[in-house]
């Protein structure tokens, strides 16, 4: 991960990390770096705007209180993208698939995308198969 596209500083015994799309410091933990540079990504890459991002927003699942990572919006405002953010040690098992499928439920994107910062697997619904199926990330535009 490219360090120099963050902004660190210290504070107390611990780091913070600028977050642009929350627009405030926040822990820096391994988890919250893979976060942030999945938003760095998706926004140089992706070209998608800090605008159109929201980072560990609440939602209700099976009357439980829940936050997804990271949620791309389209223009009309709709959810295209949904993020589960994992540290690099954590692997991506099938039990964060159904993490983030579960957090899907009410959303209904078209992609959903798990990273651990080593690793990054975008899925996209297909209408055919009813289900979503995994395909490369090119830094394709998500928005459409």
């Amino acid at each position: 991960m490219a360090t120099e596209k963050f902004k660190i500083r210290k504070e107390g015994d611990g780091y913070q990390i600028w977050d642009p799309v929350r627009k405030k410091w926040v822990a820096l933990t391994p988890e919250e770096k893979v976060r942030q540079w999945l938003i760095v990504i998706l926004n140089e890459a992706c070209q998608v705007p800090l605008s159109l991002m929201a980072v560990e927003k609440g939602l209700v699942v099976n009357d439980l209180q829940k936050r997804f990572d990271l949620m791309l919006y389209n223009r009309d405002g709709n959810p295209v993208l949904i993020a589960e953010c994992k540290a690099p040690e954590v692997a991506l098992t099938e039990a964060v698939c159904q993490q983030i499928a579960v957090y899907n439920i009410q959303f209904k994107t078209r992609y959903l995308l798990i990273t651990n910062g080593e690793k990054l697997t975008l899925f996209e619904w297909e209408s055919s198969s009813e289900k979503y199926v995994p395909i490369p990330f090119t830094g394709q535009n998500l928005m459409d």
